[in-house]
Parts: structure tokens; C-alpha cells; sequence
């Protein structure tokens, strides 16, 4: 059994969309930046590699000796000791800029507020 012609209106195909200029841009941009993200992603496989020999090779070597989970736990809290002032700066640093945006957000939400109430 053949199926049925459609009718005239229904088998032409509507033209495809012209693309927005900003979404032109961003592909331009994308095609531009793909050689640098395919570069850093070959840069980044040696290091990513031997990151996770290391890491399964710790874990099996924790799971069979105490000494390794202790060392590592060790290692975890002198690197906090140490990275703790470096991490309240950030704090120090972020908090205003923080604190002006939550600032702006309850006032744009005032303002917007207001606006649907009358």
C-alpha cells in the first residue's frame, strides 16, 4: 500500500531561521577559541594521567597499610595550616563585593516589587 500524497501546503518545508547576529558572533568566537580549548585539553592529559596513577596507587597502598592513611591525613591537615590565611584574604577580600551585590539584589526586588504592586 503506498501512503498517501500529502497536500500542497503541508510538503513544503518552512525555510530555516536566520541565525541572530549575536549567535553568529558567539560561533565565530567558538570557532576561534577551539584550537586553544583542544590545546588545553592536550596539555592537561599528561598531568590529568599520572594525577590518577597516583591517586589509584595511594588508594590501593592506604587500603593495604595504616601508615598511609595517617601520613595522608597528616598531609591534608599541614596543608590547611598553611593555606588558612591565604583562604580567609579571599574571604576578607570577596565579602564587600558580596555584600554590595546581595545589597543591589534586595533593591532590585524592592523596586520590582513595588512596581507590580502599583
Amino acid at each position: 500500500p503506498q501512503t498517501p500524497a500529502l497536500p500542497v501546503e503541508e510538503a513544503h518545508e518552512t525555510a530555516p531561521a536566520v541565525p541572530k547576529p549575536a549567535s553568529a558572533l558567539r560561533g565565530f568566537g567558538l570557532m576561534l577559541a577551539a584550537p586553544f580549548i583542544g590545546l588545553a585539553f592536550v596539555v592537561a592529559f599528561p598531568f590529568v594521567g599520572l594525577a590518577m596513577l597516583a591517586w589509584m596507587g595511594l588508594s590501593a597502598a592506604s587500603a593495604k597499610y595504616a601508615w598511609v592513611r595517617r601520613f595522608g591525613r597528616f598531609a591534608g591537615n599541614v596543608t590547611l595550616f598553611f593555606a588558612a590565611p591565604f583562604i580567609g584574604l579571599a574571604y576578607a577580600v570577596a565579602f564587600p563585593f558580596v555584600g554590595l551585590g546581595m545589597l543591589g539584589w534586595q533593591g532590585y526586588r524592592a523596586l520590582r516589587d513595588k512596581g507590580k504592586r502599583g
